[in-house]
C-alpha cells in the first residue's frame, strides 16, 4: 500500500475565518452546504494538518470524547475538536487517513521537512516526552537511491551501537510500516545544523538555543525570548569572536564523535554541514549558600544521518555498499585506492567542516576548498593548524590521518598552542 494514503473522500476541517486564505492556498475548498472547509479526494491530509478537527468513527466513545471537550456537528453527523483543545489528545479517534501520520501511537507528524533520495523526513511531536521529534521514513525498494530498507538498517545499526555518546544523535524509537514495508526512525528534533551557523547569525542561533535550555531548566521566570536576547545582546564582550573558542566548543566535538564511531567500527561516509546538529547543555554549580545557578554552557555538536554508514565489523554478501552516495566536496571521490581508506573519508569531511566554518562559506567544489585552505583559512589560523587540516583533506588517502582518536589528540595540542599565541591562555 502506498504511503502516504491519499484521501478517498472529503476531509472536513475547522478553519478560523482569518486563516481561510491560507487554507485555500493549501488546497482546501469551501462546502456551502455544510458551511465548512474540506480537503478533496486525492490530496495528502498532512498538507492541512493545522486545521485537522473532525474525528473518525467515535460513536461508541461519544460520552468519553464529549467529556474531553469534543462537540457534535449535526449537519455532518460527526464529532469535532475545538481549536482551544489539542487534536493530538484525540488521536485514538482520528480518521484513518490522519492516523497514518501517527507513529507508534506516540509521534504525531505535523509537517514534511524534506524528501531526499533515501527518506522522507517529518517534523513531529513526541507525546510522551512533550518535545519535538523527527520521523525519518525510509523509501521502499525503488526509491531514487535504490537502497530500500538497507539505508534504514544502516542507520539503526549505527545509532543503536553508538547510543549514549553526547556527539551522536540519540535514537528515540523506530519501527516498520508493515503493509508498505517501510522502516522509520525517530530522533530528537534539532533546531539548527551547521549550515544555519555558517549561513546565518551565529550569535542569534546560540542565544535561541540558550533560551530554550534556560526555559527547560526553569531559570527564566516568565522572561520572553525577545527580552532574554535583548538582555544578552547588551553585553559588549567580544571574547567569543575568537575562532579558537568556536573551534574548541564546536568542531572538536564532531571529531570526538567520529573517533568514537570508528572505535566501534562505524564509518559515517557522508558527513557534511547539513547533518551536524547542535544542542546546548547548561553547566550548573552550587554556591556557598547551597543555591544552584548556571555557571557556564556548552555547545554540543551532534552527528546524525547514518543512512550511508558502514559497519566494518560485518558485511553481508550481496549487500548494497552505498559507497556511491556522497556529497562533493565533503567526501573525496569514492574510487581507486580510496575504497581501502574509508575511515579517512570522515576525517576528510571534518577538515572541510573546519575550513568552511572558520571561513564562513558553504563550499561546493574541491577547487573552492583548496582556495579557502591556502587563503582565508591559513591567514586566520596560522601555519600549524593549517598544515594539520591540509593533511586531513589530502587528495592521497594514505597521507591523511588514519586514526581519528590520535588525530583528535594532535589537534588538542595545536589548539592549546594557538590559545597561548593569541593570549587566551598563559
Amino acid at each position: 500500500m502506498q504511503f502516504p494514503r491519499l484521501l478517498e473522500k472529503n476531509l472536513y476541517l475547522h478553519v478560523p475565518f482569518f486563516e481561510k486564505d491560507d487554507a485555500e492556498a493549501a488546497g482546501a475548498k469551501w462546502d456551502k452546504d455544510f458551511m465548512l472547509w474540506f480537503l478533496p479526494p486525492g490530496s495528502d491530509p498532512l498538507e492541512v494538518r493545522r486545521w485537522w478537527s473532525f474525528l473518525g468513527n467515535a460513536y461508541d466513545d461519544r460520552k468519553t470524547i464529549k467529556k474531553m471537550g469534543a462537540k457534535f456537528n449535526g449537519r455532518l453527523e460527526s464529532w469535532w475538536v475545538p481549536n482551544d483543545l489539542n487534536f493530538d489528545d484525540f488521536r485514538r479517534w482520528w480518521p484513518i487517513e490522519c492516523k497514518q501520520y501517527l507513529f507508534n501511537d506516540r509521534f504525531c507528524c505535523h509537517s514534511m521537512v524534506i524528501k531526499s533520495g533515501q527518506a522522507t523526513v517529518y517534523k513531529a511531536w513526541d507525546l510522551a516526552d512533550d518535545e519535538g521529534a523527527v520521523v525519518k521514513l525510509f523509501h521502499p525498494i525503488g526509491g531514487s537511491w535504490k537502497l530500500g530498507p538497507e539505508g534504514a538498517k544502516r542507520e539503526l545499526d549505527a545509532l543503536l551501537l553508538l547510543e549514549g555518546h553526547p556527539n551522536i544523535l540519540p535514537l528515540k524509537d523506530w519501527g516498520i510500516l508493515r503493509e508498505e514495508k517501510q522502516y522509520f526512525t525517530v530522533t530528537k528534533w534539532m533546531n539548527y545544523t551547521l549550515v544555519d551557523f555558517i549561513d546565518g547569525d551565529i550569535r542569534e542561533k546560540v542565544l535561541h538555543l540558550l533560551y530554550e535550555a534556560y526555559r527547560k531548566y526553569g531559570y527564566l521566570n516568565g522572561t520572553t525570548e525577545e527580552e532574554y536576547i535583548a538582555l544578552l545582546n547588551s553585553d559588549d564582550d567580544e571574547d567569543d569572536e575568537y575562532w579558537i573558542k568556536d573551534f574548541e566548543k564546536m568542531y572538536s566535538g564532531v571529531l570526538e564523535g567520529i573517533a568514537f564511531a570508528h572505535e566501534n567500527d562505524i564509518v559515517h561516509r557522508d558527513i557534511k554541514a547539513g547533518n551536524i546538529y547542535f544542542n546546548v547543555e547548561l553547566v550548573e554549580a552550587e554556591d556557598k549558600y547551597g543555591i544552584m545557578h548556571i555557571e557556564d554552557f556548552k555547545i554540543i555538536p551532534i552527528i546524525g544521518d547514518f543512512g550511508a554508514s558502514k559497519n566494518q565489523s560485518h558485511h553481508t554478501p550481496g549487500q548494497k555498499t552505498g559507497q556511491a552516495f556522497r556529497t562533493e566536496p565533503w567526501t573525496p571521490p569514492h574510487e581507486g585506492e580510496e575504497l581501502n581508506f574509508q575511515k579517512t573519508w570522515d576525517i576528510h569531511a571534518w577538515g572541510i567542516l573546519v575550513i568552511s566554518s572558520i571561513c564562513e562559506v558553504i563550499p561546493h567544489t574541491y577547487k573552492e576548498i583548496n582556495e579557502l585552505l591556502d587563503g582565508k583559512f591559513k591567514d586566520r589560523v596560522g601555519d600549524d593548524i593549517h598544515a594539520a587540516i591540509a593533511r586531513a583533506i589530502d587528495p592521497k588517502p594514505s597521507n591523511r590521518p588514519q586514526d581519528a582518536r590520535q588525530y583528535l589528540e594532535e589537534m588538542k595540542v595545536l589548539t592549546e598552542k594557538a590559545k597561548k599565541e593569541i593570549g587566551l591562555q598563559s
